[in-house]
């Protein structure tokens, strides 16, 4: 998670001059040098540390910590433990980071110390590079496995979760800020809640401040406004604690404007009586502080705000052109761009209503490729957890089956037993004290019977709830799709808005990028579905000029870990190995390539696997993957592209790689087949893929 403090905390101390913070740190090492108790040291060093730049703080952080030990103050020991950690992550310092635990560990056992652990394992995420997004894939994988292992969380404590999550949260975000992201974000919340607020508030604001951005570039303003609150009651905590512990010099006038700001850009879940007092704040809060005037005139949201709540467009228009221009994101891009289309309508200003409409329609259209690979990504997940759901559910029906065949076996047994029962009474009819403790036992067989009936309807209920959570997730995925039907929407009113005869250029843009959006829907509805849908011809393809060596290299190297015991891979390359350059979508081919040697390795227990690749004469390039393996039946050679054709039962995977393969080559206008004029041992795959300019 982006560690917002940071910024403020470098600049905490922007209301002094150079001269006025120089000569009040020689002050207080004055003091310092006349100090005669560690007890009396603590509180000057403290100050120290709070005027010392963040990036800069790690030995003031030391001087202040050994100091502590000495006085015995368990307190400051642990709290600069917690600096040390968070600068050990903020700056990639694997040493700092580690020295913080070890430390840490080193004293007493409380609620605190585990809050500080907690909070300081919560940043770990920092510290970890992945090299693939695979790799990244795979880590969300398995923290999503855990925290939906029963098991596993039974046996889990709060602050394991809450690490967990935090980690989750952190590498989702590597990949998409979409509802993914937000949904473990409500969560994650849930769980810091728990946590007692008045120890807390570092990790509560650390997770508050997350959040709130994630939300607004969501466009959720009431929760971001909503969670920015939440963020400004924790900073009163603080500064209250702070006061308390006479740490005069701790400023949070920078962290309370981030979220002052944010909130403003949030103002359509604001009421005007509400932005205007949040922009009298802020303006007040600049007329103390260099760095926030600074940044106001830079970046006037503000002033943007309030004019666009008041509705007075034509003093909002000019800040908005100039936020367009330096905004540096995709999202405040698209945030601003739509105002200032508002804002123009409202003035009937044509000129800027047709730029800016010109300029989001570009813009919009990288947002809306980039929410899609996020949706893909996301969706990539979601069909793996899916997967696992779908194991667990074999596993439920498994303990059904066996209790069916007990219940059969005491149903049985009881049978049995009511035999002996009645051939005893028909011998022993003046027994008739023995019938009745026969009677008893049957009562008890019989209360046994029930109980494992009732087990068995539990289980049925269980198994009900599985399959209805399955299509509880194949729904949510379907409704993902809303953020291109919003963009259909849109484009949608603009050509209503554009519709006199000199906008028709416009119009013909607007229509196009309308049937775009309805072909992705049509894409994204064909992956939730999976198995129910038919071929989709409309992933996206970003074709640019590539290596094709470099391509099978990459491919043959991703697979190499699958292989097994005596298994040989091999690449020959084209043009003796020089670089071949070919026009395609190198993302796509690979897919093709890793599905194909992925079924090759499964099939494959000795001997060899060979990828190879050439241009031909008429300048399309071919693939090979030749494999040792089983081969395929004659008369399968079409089968084997359907959807969860299997050869071999007993091979791992659900049969959808050639399938996928035969999907993806269609896009790229391929074809992917399998060659049968090779006589083995083994099969053949090729992939074939046309030149294009």
């Amino acid at each position: 998670m982006t560690m917002v403090f940071t910024t403020a905390c470098s600049f905490a101390l922007s209301m002094f001059t150079p001269e006025r913070h120089n000569q009040i740190v020689d002050s207080i090492k004055a003091e310092l040098a006349a100090a005669r108790t560690a007890q009396d040291s603590v509180p000057l060093l403290y100050d120290l540390f709070d005027l010392s730049a963040y990036y800069d703080r790690t030995d003031a952080a030391e001087a202040l910590y050994q100091t502590a030990k000495n006085a015995g103050d368990v307190k400051t020991q642990r709290e600069m433990c917690l600096k040390f950690g968070e600068i050990g992550a903020q700056y990639s310092d694997s040493v700092l980071y580690n020295k913080a635990l070890t430390r840490l560990y080193l004293l007493p056992e409380s609620e605190e110390r585990d809050l500080a652990e907690c909070h300081i394992k919560c940043l770990s995420s920092f510290l970890i590079r992945f090299q693939t997004e695979r790799e990244l894939s795979d880590e969300v994988q398995r923290l999503i496995s855990e925290l939906n292992d029963h098991d596993k969380a039974e046996s889990m404590s709060s602050y394991d979760r809450i690490v967990r999550m935090f980690k989750l949260a952190d590498y989702i975000q590597g990949f998409t800020q979409g509802s993914f992201l937000t949904e473990y974000l409500d969560q994650l919340e849930h769980e810091i809640m728990r946590l007692p607020s008045d120890k807390a508030e570092s990790l509560i604001y650390k997770f508050y401040s997350t959040a709130a951005m994630s939300y607004m570039r969501n466009e959720q303003f009431d929760k971001a406004v909503s969670t920015d609150k939440k963020i400004l009651s924790t900073i009163d905590r603080m500064e209250k604690k702070n006061k308390n512990t006479g740490r005069k010099f701790r400023d949070f006038t920078l962290h309370k404007f981030i979220s002052l700001r944010r909130m403003l850009k949030c103002y359509p879940a604001l009421s005007e009586a509400e932005v205007q007092s949040i922009f009298d704040n802020i303006k007040e809060m600049a007329a103390k502080n260099q760095d926030i005037e600074n940044d106001i005139l830079e970046m006037p949201v503000p002033e943007m705000a309030l004019y666009m709540k008041k509705g007075d467009y034509e003093q909002a228009l000019p800040y908005l052109t100039h936020l367009v221009q330096r905004a540096g994101t995709l999202y405040d891009k698209k945030y601003y761009l739509r105002r200032t289309r508002e804002a123009a309508r409202a003035t009937g200003n044509e000129e800027v209503l047709a730029q800016s409409s010109n300029m989001y329609a570009d813009i919009l259209e990288e947002y809306i490729e980039m929410k899609t690979a996020e949706r893909m990504r996301e969706l990539q997940i979601n069909y793996q957890f899916q997967s696992l759901r779908e194991s667990n559910e074999e596993e439920l029906r498994k303990r059904e089956h066996l209790v069916t065949i007990l219940a059969i076996i005491a149903l049985v047994l009881l049978v049995i037993v009511i035999t002996v029962f009645i051939v005893m009474t028909v011998r022993q009819n003046k027994q008739k004290h023995k019938l009745a403790r026969i009677n008893a036992r049957l009562e008890t067989e019989t209360t046994h019977l029930r109980e494992t009936t009732e087990s068995l309807s539990q289980a049925r209920d269980k198994a009900a709830k599985a399959i209805a959570d399955k299509s509880q997730l194949v729904n949510y995925l379907t409704n993902e799709v809303a953020n291109p039907i919003n963009a259909i929407i849109e484009y949608s009113q603009m050509i209503i808005d554009n519709a006199p005869d000199d906008n028709k250029p416009y119009l013909n843009r607007f229509k196009s990028v309308v049937s775009m959006n309805i072909r992705m829907l049509q894409g994204l509805i064909a992956d939730v579905q999976e198995l129910a849908v038919a071929e989709n011809d409309e992933l996206p393809v970003n074709r640019a000029p590539v290596d094709l060596n470099n391509i099978g290299e990459l491919a043959l190297e991703s697979i190499a870990g699958q292989v097994q015991n005596g298994v040989e891979l091999k690449f020959i390359p084209a043009n003796g190995g020089e670089k071949t350059i070919f026009n395609t979508d190198a993302r796509r081919v690979e897919i093709i390539l890793l599905n194909l040697l992925n079924n090759a390795a499964k099939f494959t227990r000795r001997g060899s696997i060979t990828l190879d690749v050439n241009v031909d004469s008429e300048g399309y390039a071919v693939y090979r993957v030749t494999d040792t393996g089983i081969g395929v039946p004659a008369g399968k050679a079409r089968d084997i592209f359907k959807r969860f054709e299997k050869l071999d039962p007993s091979t791992p995977g659900v049969g959808l790689g050639l399938c996928v393969c035969e999907l993806v080559a269609r896009v790229l206008s391929a074809t992917v087949e399998l060659d049968t004029e090779y006589a083995g041992p083994g099969a053949r795959f090729v992939l074939t893929i046309p030149p294009h300019a």
